[in-house]
């Protein structure tokens, strides 16, 4: 039982010290920190909502860093290489990430949304970890410093890859989805399209409309997908317009394949390609209703 009892001690003086030296540590303890030693360190900022996940790393061994993107929901990742000037650029992006973490308020409800931004700055001795649930509006400074260019620039160029990827030729499907919820409202428009039979419905509480059309030919239905995927903005985190929440979906689908764009900002080129196809503004189609 001795035996047994002092095996159990060791183990939780191993979990307690680790717990110790990977604790979490406030700016103040940035102070402490001797950057001549010229830590490693490794940052993360991500950012999860309801059907969008997505998360930016930054990692620097010595003077040897990587940036990569990754986009669960639309499945694409991106990795980028480059060699800082020296040190002191080094420890001035550290400083910057961790002096860019804001503690949360708990006053402020930004929709269902959850941003994460964690830096850990190491040496062989030395382990710092600081975090926040709140966007580092600094990190996004130093990460289009390093870039060279806005990081959104870089997301529309990922995105018009992947819209690259779709072989036209092979006539696909799709579905959309246009809606906006608010505290007490919801809507949506769909659109979705067989071959060249479409159909286009609208939802809002009691009211409720559908119509079916048929497209002339596979260059319009081809073009109507297009403009879809290009109106589609980058997630937007900071916009809150009236606690109303707009979503923007296609999925586009043959037998073989199957891709979906999505965003949370509002579709302009969707509404544009709708009073195309009824012959007349939706806004006062819905005001007949």
């Amino acid at each position: 039982m001795k035996k047994i009892f002092l095996f159990i001690c060791l183990i939780l003086m191993f979990v307690s010290c680790g717990k110790f030296d990977r604790k979490k540590y406030s700016k103040k303890d940035l102070k402490k920190s001797d950057f001549n030693k010229n830590y490693d360190f490794k940052h993360k900022e991500s950012f999860m909502g309801e059907s969008v996940y997505y998360e930016w790393n930054l990692e620097c061994i010595e003077l040897n860093c990587s940036i990569s993107y990754l986009n669960e929901v639309k499945n694409y990742s991106n990795k980028i290489t480059l060699v800082l000037k020296d040190y002191k650029q080094k420890n001035k992006i550290m400083k910057q990430i961790v002096n860019g973490m804001k503690k949360p308020d708990e006053n402020v409800v930004v929709r269902d949304y959850y941003p994460k931004s964690k830096i850990v700055i190491y040496d062989k001795n030395e382990h710092y970890s600081f975090e926040t649930s709140v966007k580092n509006e600094e990190f996004y400074k130093v990460l289009d410093n390093l870039l060279g260019k806005s990081h959104k620039k870089l997301l529309e160029e990922l995105e018009k890859k992947d819209l690259k990827k779709l072989d036209f030729s092979k006539n696909y499907d799709f579905k959309h989805k246009e809606a906006v919820t608010g505290n007490s409202d919801y809507f949506e428009w769909n659109l979705e399209c067989e071959k060249l039979n479409c159909n286009v419905s609208y939802l809002h509480g009691v009211k409720k409309y559908s119509r079916k059309i048929v497209l002339k030919d596979y260059k319009q239905k081809n073009n109507i997908i297009k403009k879809i995927i290009n109106g589609m903005k980058n997630p937007n985190e900071n916009v809150v317009i009236d606690d109303h929440y707009p979503e923007s979906k296609i999925i586009i689908y043959d037998k073989n394949e199957h891709y979906s764009f999505d965003s949370n900002v509002e579709n302009k080129e969707f509404y544009k390609i709708l009073d195309n196809l009824l012959g007349e503004n939706h806004e006062r189609l819905l005001e007949k209703l």
